[in-house]
């Protein structure tokens, strides 16, 4: 490396200037971008890169300068004094916010922040830390809608120790955001243990009723995600007080039929379809509690499958009286799929069911796709061909791709085993695919469908 860079110290000395620029950018740099950090024309930019082209040092290709190879890059970054690297790269990440439109710096926004967090300075003061902090969190929303839950995790984490345990004091909503997703994201990368440990710190954190019942929501996910189910219907319980929320503690199936029939006076003479048309909930304590609901009907499922039926039917009567959230797209999916086995009404079961896929489509409930296109497949498996209800696990699995749901995609996973079975599919063509869903659900740690697909006994077993 010392001969490289003695090389390139013999180079004029703008094009040294413009080589260290270069090298703070990384390998391969646009010529847009070299005129926002440079602040110079194209012309003025090839006429000072020119003798560092000529040397082999850099290429021109497509409209932009790379590197030809990475200690070269690194030459050319020790050129950089040490003491001024962190200025350096603030200045960059500086000027690229100030030129870019705000589309282009959503567009941009890895390369802006990768540049400002290496460029913190010691005399950042609060509004810097947090308006650094804002564009970690969308540096991490970004990295997360792409699946990429490590990077995601690395812009939340830098985001929250920048703005410090002072940050809960100066910038409270930022704060536990930051804090949410990267409990979110720890968990959806299988890093249960981390994700715990941040669920706990934001229940002790949280200052609203509808920021603790975010923190609930995560915790009764791991609680699931181990298999304690008993255990995460308590905690939605814990949740629901907080809502002075009730239900039967010990409900029949009179009291079953009683909360349907109260359902279908509500919804009167609309049909199941133009539900549809409802709004969305504007309220966010009853976009909480609604999710919060789902997240116990969920649990209810294994430990008491008549209190499931009731709870049912009051998330869907929550939508029909405020209107359409994601808890309560899943919710009609729910409805949909327990309408046949309970209530002996399959057609609406399947109506209810569509209905869960065209709200979560039209609505753009990308997390809630995977779960509604399941939920679809358990109606259609009464009223359809299992060739036809396989389909809505196909796209159920590559919505779960798309979004990195766990629960949902974990039961696809399994129910396609079993939908082969019910097909009658040789063995040798079944093993493989119960081998694949094995391992992928062994890695999403979620108890329930390992326990289906070994064939163990297990509180799944309902009706």
């Amino acid at each position: 490396m010392d001969v490289v860079l003695e090389r390139l110290r013999r180079l004029p000395p703008s094009s040294q200037h413009a080589l260290k620029l270069l090298a703070c950018l990384g390998n391969n740099t646009d010529i847009p971008t070299l005129k926002i950090v440079l602040g110079a024309t194209e012309a003025e930019i090839n006429e000072n890169l020119r003798a560092a082209v000529q040397s082999g040092a850099i290429v021109s290709r497509g409209g932009s300068y790379q590197f030809l190879h990475d200690r070269i890059q690194e030459a050319a970054y020790a050129l950089v004094p040490e003491a001024l690297r962190l200025t350096l790269h603030c200045q960059i990440g500086q000027r690229l916010l100030a030129e870019l439109t705000e589309a282009e710096i959503t567009e941009r926004i890895f390369d802006i922040v990768n540049q400002l967090n290496v460029g913190v300075l010691p005399g950042f003061d609060p509004d810097d830390k947090a308006r650094l902090g804002r564009l970690n969190l969308q540096a991490g929303l970004r990295a997360k809608a792409s699946t990429a839950y490590a990077s995601a995790c690395h812009y939340f984490m830098f985001g929250l120790a920048l703005l410090g345990d002072d940050g809960w004091a100066t910038a409270y909503d930022l704060s536990f955001k930051l804090m949410l997703e990267r409990a979110e994201c720890e968990l959806q990368r299988g890093k249960l243990d981390v994700s715990a440990e941040f669920i706990e710190r934001l229940l002790l954190k949280a200052e609203s009723r509808t920021d603790r019942t975010q923190a609930f929501r995560l915790k009764i996910t791991l609680q699931k995600l181990h298999g304690e189910m008993a255990l995460a219907a308590q905690t939605a319980i814990e949740c629901l007080k907080m809502f002075e929320m009730t239900y039967p503690e010990h409900p029949t199936d009179k009291d079953v039929q009683q909360e349907y029939e109260d359902l279908k006076r509500r919804i009167g003479s609309r049909s199941i379809e133009s539900l549809i048309e409802l709004s969305l909930i504007d309220d966010p304590e009853i976009r909480a509690v609604s999710g919060i609901l789902l997240e116990l009907c969920l649990c209810f499922y294994y430990v008491d499958s008549t209190l499931f039926d009731i709870l049912v039917c009051r998330i869907v009567k929550l939508s029909i009286q405020y209107g359409h959230s994601e808890a309560c797209t899943v919710g009609y999916g729910l409805l949909g799929a327990s309408l046949g086995p309970v209530f002996d009404r399959f057609d609406d079961g399947e109506r209810f069911a569509q209905l869960a896929v065209a709200v979560s489509e039209r609505h753009r409930f990308l997390a809630q796709r995977t779960g509604s296109y399941f939920l679809l497949h358990m109606a259609l498996a009464c009223t359809r061909t299992i060739d036809e209800a396989m389909r809505c696990l196909d796209a159920g699995n590559q919505a779960a791709v798309e979004t990195g749901e766990v629960v949902f995609a974990c039961y696809c996973a399994t129910y396609r085993i079993m939908n082969l079975l019910a097909r009658g599919e040789p063995l040798d063509l079944i093993w493989p695919e119960t081998a694949k869903a094995l391992t992928f659900v062994r890695e999403k740690g979620y108890m329930p469908a390992k326990s289906i697909l070994l064939a163990r006994p297990s509180a799944s077993s309902r009706r």
